[in-house]
This record gives C-alpha cells, sequence and structure tokens, in this order.
C-alpha cells in the first residue's frame, strides 16, 4: 500500500510508450502501467492507422505524434514531456506483471542505479516460444549490466540530458547505455521483475528483430572501425556468434543444448546476414 500511495500523490514514474498500429496490443500494455500504478503515461504514436489511438485515449494523460524518423527520436520526444523523478520506456508489445515496475525501482534506489531493466518472456507452446524462453534465461540474468533494454526504468533527470542517439536506428539502448558508461553514469541493472512480450513467438517476428539485431552490429562497427583496434574489430565481428551460441549453451545438459541449438543457429545466421545486407546496400 505504501508503494501505491507514493505513486499516486506524487509525480515519481513517468511511462513513454511508443507505438505505430499497436491496437493488437495496446490495451493490455497501457492496462498494465495501470495496475502497476503509474499515473503519467505519455503514448508517442507513428501516426496509426486502426485504433490504436481510440485504444489509448482510455489510459495516457498525453498522446503525441512523432515525424516517423525512429524509435529514438520518438522516445526522446516522449521523454520531453515527462515529468516523472524516474521514466519508464515501455515497448507497446509489453505486458508488466503486477510489482514488476516496484521491483525494479527497489533495485535502481538500493544499488544506486542509473537505469534497470527487468526480465522478458513470451506465451505459447510451439518451439519458437519454447526455444525463446530458453534462450532469455540464459542470455538476460539478474545482476549488473553493461548494456540493457526496454523495458527500462531510468532516472528521469539523467535521460532528460542524455537523449537517444537519434541516428542509431536499430541500436538506440546499447548506444546510450555505451555512451553514458563513457560518462561514468553506466550503472546499470537486470531485476527479477518480470514482463511478458505480446506476439513475439514465432519465426515472423523472430526473423524482424534479429534483422534489427544486425543492423545495430553494422552501425556500431561502421561508427567505431576507424577508433578501434583489430583486436576490438574482431571482437565486435564475432560478437553474435559469441552471444546467440556459444554463451546460451553454457550450463546447458546434452538434451537441452540439442533442442535449442537449431534456434540459436538461426538467430545467429540472421543477424549475421541482416548484417551484410546492410553493409553491402551502403556500400552501393
Amino acid at each position: 500500500m505504501m508503494y501505491k500511495n507514493i505513486m499516486q500523490k506524487k509525480n515519481t514514474i513517468s511511462a513513454v510508450v511508443c507505438s505505430k498500429n499497436s491496437e493488437d496490443n495496446i490495451e493490455k500494455c497501457l492496462q498494465s502501467l495501470k495496475k502497476n500504478f503509474i499515473t503519467e503515461i505519455i503514448l508517442v504514436d507513428g501516426n496509426s492507422t486502426d485504433n490504436t489511438i481510440k485504444i489509448a485515449r482510455k489510459y495516457c494523460s498525453k498522446i503525441l505524434f512523432d515525424k516517423g524518423t525512429g524509435l529514438g527520436a520518438a522516445r526522446n520526444f516522449g521523454v520531453k514531456h515527462t515529468r516523472g523523478k524516474y521514466v519508464l520506456n515501455c515497448g507497446s508489445d509489453n505486458i508488466m506483471t503486477n510489482n514488476s515496475i516496484k521491483k525494479m525501482l527497489e533495485t535502481l534506489t538500493k544499488n544506486k542505479a542509473t537505469a534497470v531493466s527487468c526480465l522478458t518472456y513470451v506465451r505459447g507452446n510451439n518451439y519458437f516460444s519454447k526455444a525463446m524462453n530458453m534462450y532469455k534465461k540464459k542470455r538476460f540474468f539478474p545482476g549488473k549490466r553493461n548494456i540493457i533494454g526496454t523495458p527500462t526504468l531510468f532516472i528521469g533527470s539523467i535521460l532528460r540530458k542524455n537523449n537517444f542517439n537519434i541516428y542509431s536506428t536499430h541500436s538506440d539502448d546499447s548506444e546510450l547505455c555505451n555512451r553514458l558508461y563513457k560518462k561514468k553514469l553506466g550503472n546499470f541493472y537486470i531485476c527479477n521483475a518480470k514482463a511478458l512480450e505480446i506476439g513475439t513467438g514465432n519465426f515472423k517476428s523472430i526473423f524482424s528483430r534479429w534483422s534489427r539485431y544486425g543492423i545495430s552490429d553494422y552501425e556500431i562497427f561502421k561508427n567505431n572501425v576507424k577508433k578501434w583496434s583489430f583486436l576490438r574489430k574482431l571482437n565486435s565481428i564475432f560478437y553474435p556468434f559469441n552471444n546467440e551460441i556459444i554463451k546460451p549453451l553454457k550450463n546447458l545438459n546434452i538434451l537441452k543444448k540439442g533442442y535449442i541449438f537449431p534456434f540459436l543457429i538461426l538467430i545467429t545466421f540472421i543477424r549475421y546476414f541482416s548484417w551484410s545486407k546492410t553493409f553491402i546496400k551502403n556500400l552501393i
């Protein structure tokens, strides 16, 4: 009850949700924020043509419309209008479980962190859903991290002074974390709170996500290649292989390794394919 009173009496946490044609997910997302006692919810919409806005009006404090120049710019636009001491960046496909934001806030304050993320999982009984949850469990677990992703609870004042890079079209989270780390503000954690991802346990969503990661790999490599050493370049090139295959397979028994291995090969191939495709596209 104390947490509820704090949330309702003060501008403790502002939530920023970016959307575009999200009518299938948006209500469950916004309802979950309300259940976690978020009183300021700001939707930044990319001019949806479905019922996203009609649904969102029931839950949001403000609805803003961005110019469609990318997720980083949309997030900056939303953050600019927040009043909360803390800012939660939440995807329109995320459902925050009960007390999840409370746990994120407790982890942030206890560790004097810059930002805190949470564990995410998908629902479903098909191979992609099960493999995705196994992968997430091995890759993202509670503790201190160099880079974290959405949903993310930030100290508001830091996020307002350090915007997302609008030119990092698919690497905005990692780019911001790296930049804050260089400023000695890179104190990031993943806590044991959970959030559900809607509609991500299928081949289409997996291909889309890891294609974006591949573009992100290219952007990071391109922006740093001139100042990196040879070994650092090699580390970047082998990063998908190490993180998508080697690390998830550690400490798994032979049956689980056999089960998840095709999934890991798939996402690694998609990531390298997207990286190569983006590289060739920029050469032409």
